[in-house]
C-alpha cells in the first residue's frame, strides 16, 4: 500500500514539474523572441502591409537609386537582416531605406492568367480585325470582342502581377511588436 501512494505521488509530482517547466519555458521563448511581426504602417490611414521572415522583397535605399532584391533573415526593432543575390547578409537600418516592394505572391497566378488570356484575345482580335473584308461582318464583330476582352483582361492582369510599394519618405513607417 505504501508502494502505490508513492507511486501515485510521484506522477503527480513529476506531472506538476513537466506543466510548470512548460509554462515557464513557453514565457521564456516569448521573451526571447519578441520581436516576431514586422509591417509597414501608414500613419494617415493606419493601413498595415505585413512583412515575413523568408519573403522576398525589393528595396531601395536613400543612398541609391535603384531596387535591390533580398530575401529577409531576421529583423530587430530598428535594422532589416537579408541575404542579396550574392548569398551575403546584409543588414540594413530602418532609417536607411527609401521604399519597399513587397511582391504579392497570392495573386501571380491570377495576374499572370488575366495578362495570357488579354493578350492572346487582343492579338487575334487584332489580327481577325485586319484580317477581315468589309463583306466578312461577322468576323469584324468577334474581332472587336476580341480587342474589347484584350483591353480589359490585359491591365487587370498587369495590376494584379504588381506588388506592393511603400515609399518610406512619406506617411509610411516600419515596425515591429
Amino acid at each position: 500500500m505504501k508502494t502505490q501512494l508513492s507511486k501515485s505521488y510521484l506522477r503527480k509530482c513529476a506531472t506538476l514539474f513537466f506543466m510548470l517547466l512548460l509554462i515557464v519555458s513557453m514565457l521564456f521563448a516569448k521573451h526571447l523572441h519578441a520581436q516576431t511581426t514586422l509591417w509597414v504602417e501608414n500613419a494617415k490611414t493606419n493601413q498595415r502591409v505585413y512583412i515575413s521572415v523568408n519573403q522576398k522583397i525589393s528595396y531601395k535605399l536613400r543612398s541609391s537609386t535603384n531596387f535591390h532584391k533580398g530575401r529577409i533573415v531576421s529583423f530587430t526593432d530598428s535594422t532589416l537582416t537579408m541575404i542579396i543575390k550574392v548569398r551575403k547578409p546584409v543588414t540594413l537600418r530602418f532609417i536607411d531605406l527609401k521604399e519597399i516592394t513587397i511582391p504579392s505572391d497570392g495573386r501571380k497566378v491570377g495576374g499572370a492568367l488575366l495578362t495570357a488570356i488579354g493578350a492572346v484575345s487582343l492579338i487575334a482580335g487584332v489580327s481577325a480585325v485586319s484580317s477581315a473584308s468589309s463583306a466578312t461582318r461577322q468576323i469584324v464583330t468577334s474581332g472587336t470582342d476580341g480587342i474589347v476582352i484584350g483591353l480589359v483582361l490585359l491591365p487587370i492582369g498587369l495590376i494584379l502581377l504588381k506588388g506592393k510599394t511603400v515609399n518610406l519618405e512619406k506617411s509610411w513607417t516600419l515596425r515591429t511588436n
